[in-house]
């Protein structure tokens, strides 16, 4: 050893690169723990798009809702920044229109029929380009239909067909008979002010065509519609209504009074036993009507047999999705029957005169419409700077700013990076020695290695004991000659009160690659409650949070040996029992806040004083801003007990007091023989000499006699 002065000298100081980081590697989770609402979710993501919203229906298409299993909007339901961003990936690509339908009945035939019509558009365009003069002019109504022809779904901005759901809303399916419903109902009613029926079926090319489809179309609703009255048995309205009426005997003045039977069901005409089981389960949630259970079940009974009848049968599952339904009736229908359907063709003629259905399309105008359609994208991210949007290049900025925030939240949430780490040290070519407490947070996560000499490389688990508080990791890539680490080697000389001991590690305030150098003295010794425990050294040496797993050290014989491993702080517990419960109660009421969260906003508003100095103003009710916590009503206390809980975290964990507890070596050299007894590691061989160093107090590896002859020049 060399002078007093340097306690370690030039070779104590080489044994600091046998010291190395512990590292768990994974996606953080404090900014996955932030926690959305639904709408706050909601308008995260309305701010990501310029574009004018197609309709109401965008929320639920944006962030999806969840449904309990009566239909009920899941309020509970929150979000995180990982969720807001997968919706903001998958909305960006979502189609302005469906090109293919749905997995399901008659996909097939409906995709080849569509590949068919687009290859007929491409065959005239060709043709129109060789011969300019057989070019044919097309009617707005035949040319609309001829672009919506060439794809399955329906357009964004299209209108749904009176009387039917919303068009987005979950799990929502028609049957023939509802889709008969709602053609007749539109043919024959003019209530919608969505409709028009002042547009005639046009002349000219195509219009013959057009007609004939739609006739078929309507044939072809007719004949599903027969099938089906043929398998299920119909009833009349009468016949239907007072089978309903008998399940509820004792109420009938009421229901006729106040409860309109079948106003959604039914082809107003016969009704099958669906749409009577559909009525009686809705009237079941009259609270006042009393119910005939043997008729309920009577009905109960012919439902099941009806429906176990269709699916032997392989007639049901036959709904359509609103897609599919909604599609069926607009074929049945005057392509000029909607107002506010979406706009397939600009004007041709920027004349107020002259309306969009009396101008005419050519080939090549439903040719670029197609091509347009496919490429559209259902909500505009950005808007083009014109005259048309004279706020464009804002109202863009604003988006490409809330872009770059989730796009930032979310790399911080899902890139791998270090959530914790401790100390540790190398003893042999593939084998470390760290706590148990260093890696118990590593399930689904990386352990990875490193200091100043060694890149980061991963290591396994190889054995652990929880009661002294160690664990054994292999490095199957670890090469201590090519980096030119000596490993340790332990001791099992005792730790005595006075002796002088040295450290290296890696505490939590220090950001470097060189562990840490600590030098202290053995103050004494503690005994764990726990009988199961072996028995610590207290050491007066200024370890803190990151340090656990790092050696303790001692000059034996002019050689640095482990004489132990540092475990823990030596706390002293500053709190009462009713003051600790406090803290763990704040702790549970702040789990999904962070002072980072609490917005600008809500300091200032909560910060507004009456001149008596009580609140100018009612406590928001909010339980994201009350917190879970009843002792605490006012929210401007919520940054004071995130800061109370930081710095108690503080306190236990990075107190500068220099009291230290650690496991003397001996209890570590017992853990490496019944880590050899149990473990079937390659290089097991390598523990062996581990342990018979350990019991040789003045041979190094190698036979040498001094550290410095161990490294590699």
């Amino acid at each position: 050893m060399n002078a007093v002065s340097d306690v370690l000298g030039e070779e104590g100081r080489m044994v600091g690169d046998a010291c190395v980081k512990v590292k768990i590697i994974g996606e953080p989770e404090d900014y996955a723990r932030k926690k959305y609402t639904w709408n706050d979710a909601l308008k995260r993501l309305e701010r990501c798009y310029a574009g004018r919203s197609p309709a109401n229906f965008v929320g639920d298409l944006l962030l999806p809702r969840e449904y309990d299993d009566k239909g009920n909007v899941n309020r509970e339901k929150t979000y995180n920044i990982l969720d807001i961003h997968n919706a903001l990936e998958n909305f960006d690509e979502k189609p302005f229109v469906q090109k293919y339908p749905r997995p399901g009945t008659g996909r097939d035939e409906l995709e080849k029929l569509i590949d068919k019509r687009r290859a007929d558009v491409e065959k005239e365009h060709a043709e129109a380009m060789a011969d300019p003069n057989s070019r044919r002019e097309y009617s707005w109504l035949v040319a609309q239909r001829r672009v919506r022809d060439c794809f399955a779904g329906n357009f964004a901005f299209d209108s749904p067909p009176f009387g039917f759901n919303s068009r987005y809303k979950k799990n929502v399916t028609y049957n023939i008979f509802d889709i008969c419903k709602a053609v007749v109902f539109l043919k024959e009613s003019d209530i919608s002010p969505l409709c028009r029926k002042g547009i005639p079926l046009p002349s000219g090319p195509g219009s013959d065509e057009l007609k004939m489809s739609i006739k078929k179309n309507n044939f072809d609703l007719e004949e599903e519609k027969k099938e089906a009255q043929t398998r299920i048995k119909q009833y009349s309205k009468d016949e239907a209504v007072k089978r309903v009426k008998d399940c509820f005997p004792l109420n009938h003045t009421y229901l006729d009074e106040n409860v309109a039977l079948f106003q959604n069901s039914g082809n107003g005409e016969t009704y099958d036993i669906f749409h009577i089981y559909k009525e009686v389960e809705r009237l079941k949630l009259y609270r006042c009507l009393q119910r005939n259970d043997s008729m309920c079940k009577s009905v109960t009974k012919e439902y099941e047999a009806a429906l176990k009848e269709l699916v032997s049968r392989n007639v049901e599952p036959c709904r359509y999705s609103q897609d599919e339904a909604w599609r069926r009736v607009r074929d049945c229908l005057n392509p000029g029957y909607y107002w506010l359907d979406t706009d397939i063709f600009p004007d041709k003629i920027k004349d107020e005169r002259v309306r969009k259905t009396e101008q005419t399309y050519d080939i090549s105008d439903i040719k670029n419409s197609i091509e347009y359609f496919d490429k559209r994208k259902f909500l505009d991210k950005y808007l083009p700077e014109n005259n048309k949007y004279p706020d464009a290049r804002e109202r863009n900025e604003k988006v490409k700013e809330e872009r770059e925030k989730i796009i930032e939240e979310y790399v911080k949430a899902t890139e791998k990076g270090e959530i914790s780490h401790g100390s540790g040290f190398i003893i042999n070519d593939h084998y470390i020695i760290t706590n148990k407490h260093v890696i118990d947070d590593a399930d689904g996560k990386e352990i990875v290695i490193s200091n100043a000499s060694i890149s980061e490389l991963p290591c396994e688990v190889v054995y652990t004991d929880g009661g002294k508080d160690l664990a054994l990791l292999y490095c199957q890539e670890l090469d201590i000659k090519q980096n030119q680490v000596v490993p340790l080697h332990l001791s099992n000389q005792p730790l005595v009160t006075g002796m002088q001991v040295f450290s290296f590690g890696y505490p939590m305030s220090h950001t470097g690659e060189t562990a840490l150098f600590i030098n202290g003295h053995v103050s004494g010794f503690t005994k764990p409650y726990a009988d199961n425990r072996p028995s610590l050294a207290v050491l007066n040496l200024s370890l803190n949070s990151g340090n656990s797993g790092g050696p303790i050290l001692h000059w034996i014989v002019n050689q640095l040996k482990v004489v132990g491993v540092a475990t823990q702080k030596h706390f002293k517990e500053i709190l009462t029992f009713e003051e600790r419960d406090k803290i763990e109660k704040i702790r549970k009421s702040m789990e999904t806040n962070d002072i980072s969260n609490i917005s600008e906003e809500n300091i200032t508003h909560f910060s507004r004083l009456s001149p008596g100095g009580e609140l100018d103003i009612e406590p928001d009710p909010r339980p994201s801003l009350w917190g879970k916590l009843d002792i605490e009503h006012d929210p401007r206390q919520i940054p004071m007990n995130l800061l109370t809980l930081k710095l108690y975290d503080a306190l236990e964990t990075h107190s500068q007091f220099n009291l230290s507890n650690a496991l003397p070596g001996d209890n570590v050299i017992k853990f490496i023989e019944e880590a050899i007894k149990k473990c079937s590691r390659e290089h097991k061989d390598e523990l062996v000499e581990v342990v018979k160093r350990a019991s040789d107090h003045n041979i190094l590896p190698s036979g040498q006699h001094s550290v410095s002859d161990c490294c590699i020049q």
